[in-house]
């Protein structure tokens, strides 16, 4: 009876330190994020359209239109790039093999969903073709406004397979074109 006893209370004791320990994913994401911070860049919690949402995700069940979302991070370079101080955000997304949702097109593989902003990508499109080639294939959106430059994707990989480098480098690379 008092190795129970022993065993419920050893049990309520270590079982609550066991939940509090972060598991493989949990420290898989704290090395990427970290890594990314050594990098100067920032991390943050975010969401972005859905080009491949299923019925259930674009009506609600009263048949109300919505525009569903895809949580992911962005890892972000502050700039303080003159010419983009007073712009808004501008937003291309990685088209999916299936997509399900209305887009605009506007390089290969890439569109918006917001059709007036096809201009302003439009004028510097040999940059933008070349630099979003550049990309990991991890990254599903980019983004631009007047404080950031960013790179979205859903933190897949190891810190060892280079994505962190090749978005620093990328968002560094877009930073010096419009700066110059």
């Amino acid at each position: 009876m008092t190795w129970i006893i022993i065993i419920v209370v050893a049990a309520l004791i270590i079982g609550p330190v066991m939940y509090v320990l972060p598991s493989a994913k949990d420290k898989r994401l704290m090395a990427l994020r970290a890594a990314a911070r050594e990098a100067g860049l920032e991390v943050k919690l975010s969401y972005i359209a859905k080009l491949d949402a299923v019925a259930d995700e674009r009506v609600t069940s009263g048949g109300v239109a919505k525009l569903p979302s895809l949580p992911c991070v962005a890892y972000r370079l502050a700039h303080q790039i003159p010419a983009l101080q007073n712009i808004a955000e501008h937003q291309l997304l990685r088209i999916p093999t299936a997509p399900t949702l209305r887009y605009s097109e506007v390089f290969s593989q890439w569109a918006t969903i917001k059709t007036e902003q096809i201009g302003w990508w439009q004028q510097a499109g040999d940059f933008w073709t070349r630099w979003l080639k550049n990309l990991p294939e991890e990254v599903i959106a980019v983004q631009i406004d007047g404080r950031y430059l960013a790179c979205y994707w859903r933190e897949s990989g190891q810190v060892e397979d280079g994505v962190i480098e090749a978005i620093s480098t990328q968002l560094r690379n877009c930073h010096l074109h419009f700066s110059s």
